[in-house]
C-alpha cells in the first residue's frame, strides 16, 4: 500500500481518482489546490503526488519543481486537458513520471498507480497485473478449453483465469456470446469467494423497474444477500445511468464480495457517450481485461472454427479437419455476432456432417456464414468515417471545436449527429482527395495556390514501461514526426485498426503486457501489412525476431537514431 496525494480543483474528478486508488488498497488523499498540497506533505510523506496543471496559486510545473525541490523521493504524475507537446517535454523533462491527458483514461491511471505500488511493495505489482491464483491456473484453464479450444485462443483462456483469481471487482469488455453460464460458474468455483454464493443477473433482459424499486427501498439488504460471495452483472451499460449512480453509492459501502461486470464496448467511449456512470465505471474496474469480438480475429477465425470442430463431442475424425479455400473467405467476413457461443454451435453442426478426412468446404456451413460478403469500399468508408466523427466529437469540449477539426460547417454537423446517415464528407476515391460535403470552396480565378504539406512520419511507440517510452520520445521528437505511444499491446492493436492515418513505423520495446513479442508483431503485420516494423531489443530470441523488419537496440544518441531511421528505410515496404 502506498500513500498518494491528489490535486484536483474539480471534485468530480478527483473524487474519481480518489476512489480508484482507495480501490486499489492505496491510502489515498484529495486536496483542492496546490498550496494545500505542499502543507499535508509537510505535515507527512507521500509516496506519489498526481496533479492537475491549470491551478492558481501555482500551477502544476511550478508544483512539480517545488516538490523535486523539497520532497525528491515523492514520485509525481500531472495531467491536463492541454495535449502540447511543449507541456509533456517540460513535465518529463523536470521529473514528471507521466502525463495523462483528460479525460483521464483509467487504464492510463492504473498503470500510473501501478508504479505507486512498485515504490512500495514490488511483490504488489506482480498480483496486480496477474493475480496470484490460490489454485493452480492450469485447472482452470482445462475447465474453459471446451468453450475455447485451440492454441489461437490461448490467450483468452489465460485472462478469463486471470480474471477468475482477482480478488477485486472485475470490468470485462465481453460482448454477447462471449461468456457462458458455465464459464461464469467457473470465475465463481475457481476464486477465494467460492464458499459463498454466486448470483448472475443479465441486464439486458432484467426489469429495470423492479431493479429501481429494490435498490431504493432495500439498498443495503440487496448487496448483503452477496456477502462474500461474487454478483455477476451482465451488460452493465444496458441499465440506465440513474440505477447504474444508485448502485455506485452502494458500492462505497462496505461490500464484502465481489463484483465481475462486463460491458458491450470501450469503457471510456461509453462513458462518452453517457452509456456508463463513470463513478461506478472507476469502482468496478480496479481489474478490467478485453476479450474481443471473434469479428476482430479476421484471418485467423478459419483455424478457430476448425479447433471448435475438433473439440466438438460430435466429431468423429482425428485432429483438426482442413478448411476448403473457397469456405474460408465468408468465414471471415461473416460478422459472428454471438461469438463464441455461436462458433461452438456452428462447429457441433459441422462436425456432425462431416466426414472424417474430408475438409470443411462451403456446403457445410450455415447459410448465414456462407452468404455473408464483404462490405463494399463505399460501406467501409461510411462506417470508418463515421467512427472517426464520433471520435472527435467525444474528446472535443463543444460542436463548434469538433467541426474545426473535421473541417465541416456545424449545421452539417449537428445534421450527422442526428442522423448518422447524412453524410458529412465526399470522398474521391480516383483522385485520393477529400472534401468536406458542406464546405467545399468554389474554384475562383483568383485562388491563391496552396504550398503541398510537409510530409510527417507518424510513428506508433508500443511499450509496457513508461520511462522507456518517455526516454525514447524526448529522443525521437522532430518537427517531421508524429509519435503515438502506448503501454498496452491490445491497445497498440486497437489504435492501429482505428487510427484515421496510416502509420509509418512501429517500435515495440518490451515489456508489452497482452501479447507475446511475436504475436504482437504479427497481428501488427496483418492490419498494416506495408508498415516497417522494429523491435528495439538485441537479445530477443530468434522466434520473436521473425515478424520484424529490424531488430536494434535502443538508440541513444542522434547518430544512432539516424541510423535507426536509414536501416527502417531500407526495409520500407511501401514501394513493395
Amino acid at each position: 500500500m502506498a500513500r498518494i496525494l491528489i490535486i484536483e480543483g474539480d471534485r468530480a474528478t478527483g473524487t474519481l481518482v480518489l476512489t480508484l486508488a482507495q480501490g486499489m488498497n492505496h491510502e489515498a488523499e484529495l486536496v483542492a489546490d496546490p498550496t494545500a498540497g505542499l502543507e499535508r506533505m509537510d505535515d507527512q510523506p507521500f509516496d506519489m503526488v498526481i496533479s492537475d496543471v491549470h491551478m492558481k496559486p501555482l500551477n502544476g510545473i511550478e508544483l512539480l519543481e517545488r516538490i523535486r525541490a523539497q520532497h525528491p523521493k515523492t514520485r509525481v504524475a500531472l495531467f491536463s486537458s492541454d495535449h502540447s507537446p511543449e507541456l509533456q517535454a517540460q513535465a518529463k523533462q523536470l521529473g514528471a513520471i507521466d502525463f495523462l491527458p483528460k479525460p483521464i483514461r483509467i487504464d492510463r491511471l492504473k498503470s500510473v498507480l501501478d508504479r505507486a505500488q512498485e515504490v512500495v511493495v514490488p511483490a504488489v505489482v506482480e498480483r496486480r497485473s496477474a493475480p496470484r491464483p490460490e489454485r493452480p491456473v492450469e485447472d482452470f484453464e482445462t475447465v474453459v478449453a471446451p468453450f475455447y479450444p485451440g492454441p489461437g485462443l490461448k490467450v483468452v483462456r489465460q485472462r478469463l483465469s486471470w480474471v477468475a483469481q482477482a480478488k477485486s471487482h472485475v470490468l470485462l469488455d465481453a460482448r454477447p456470446g462471449v461468456l457462458s453460464r458455465e464459464v461464469l460458474e467457473a470465475f465463481h468455483r475457481y476464486s477465494t469467494f467460492a464458499g459463498a454464493s454466486l448470483r448472475i443477473i443479465n441486464l439486458e433482459t432484467e426489469n429495470v423497474d423492479d431493479m429501481r424499486e429494490r435498490l431504493t427501498e432495500d439498498p443495503t439488504g440487496w448487496l448483503r444477500e452477496m456477502a462474500g460471495g461474487t454478483l455477476v452483472l451482465l451488460a452493465l451499460d444496458a441499465l440506465p445511468l440513474d440505477v447504474q449512480s444508485i448502485l455506485a453509492g452502494l458500492l462505497r459501502n462496505d461490500f464484502r464480495g465481489r463484483i465481475i461486470a462486463t460491458i458491450r464496448g470501450d469503457p471510456d467511449t461509453l462513458v462518452g457517450e453517457m452509456k456508463l456512470n463513470d463513478s461506478l465505471y472507476f469502482r468496478l474496474a480496479v481489474f478490467s481485461t478485453r476479450i474481443a469480438p471473434l469479428s476482430e480475429a479476421g484471418e485467423a477465425l478459419p483455424s478457430l472454427l476448425a479447433d471448435a470442430v475438433a473439440a466438438s463431442k460430435a466429431w468423429l475424425g482425428e485432429g483438426t479437419p482442413e478448411i476448403d479455400q473457397h469456405a474460408r473467405g465468408p468465414i471471415i467476413a461473416y460478422s459472428w455476432p454471438q461469438n463464441h457461443f455461436e462458433l461452438r454451435r456452428v462447429a457441433d453442426q459441422i462436425a456432425s456432417r462431416l466426414e472424417p478426412g474430408h475438409a470443411i468446404q462451403i456446403d457445410h456451413l450455415p447459410d448465414a456464414v456462407a452468404g455473408a460478403h464483404w462490405p463494399t469500399l463505399a460501406e467501409q468508408l461510411r462506417l470508418t468515417a463515421n467512427a472517426y466523427i464520433k471520435r472527435v466529437e467525444r474528446t472535443m469540449p463543444d460542436m463548434d471545436q469538433a467541426a474545426q477539426v473535421l473541417g465541416v460547417r456545424r449545421s452539417s454537423l449537428e445534421r450527422h449527429s442526428a442522423d448518422n446517415t447524412r453524410p458529412v464528407f465526399t470522398l474521391d476515391i480516383d483522385n485520393v482527395t477529400s472534401v468536406p460535403w458542406a464546405v467545399a470552396p468554389k474554384p475562383t480565378e483568383s485562388k491563391p495556390a496552396i504550398a503541398p504539406p510537409r510530409k510527417v512520419e507518424r510513428i506508433l511507440l508500443i511499450s509496457g514501461d513508461e520511462l522507456e517510452r518517455a526516454n525514447l520520445v524526448g529522443r525521437l521528437l522532430s518537427p517531421d514526426r508524429e509519435i503515438v505511444e502506448v503501454g498496452h499491446a491490445l491497445a497498440a492493436v486497437s489504435e492501429l485498426k482505428l487510427a484515421p492515418t496510416s502509420f509509418n513505423y512501429a517500435m515495440v520495446v518490451p515489456p508489452c503486457a497482452g501479447l507475446t513479442i511475436r504475436e504482437l508483431g504479427e497481428q501488427l503485420q496483418r492490419i498494416e501489412p506495408v508498415m516497417t516494423i522494429a523491435l528495439i531489443d538485441p537479445t530477443a530470441a530468434p522466434g520473436d525476431c521473425e515478424p520484424y523488419d529490424a531488430v536494434r537496440a535502443r538508440p541513444e544518441t542522434t547518430l544512432e537514431i539516424d541510423e535507426l531511421f536509414t536501416a527502417l528505410g531500407k526495409t520500407s515496404k511501401s514501394d513493395d
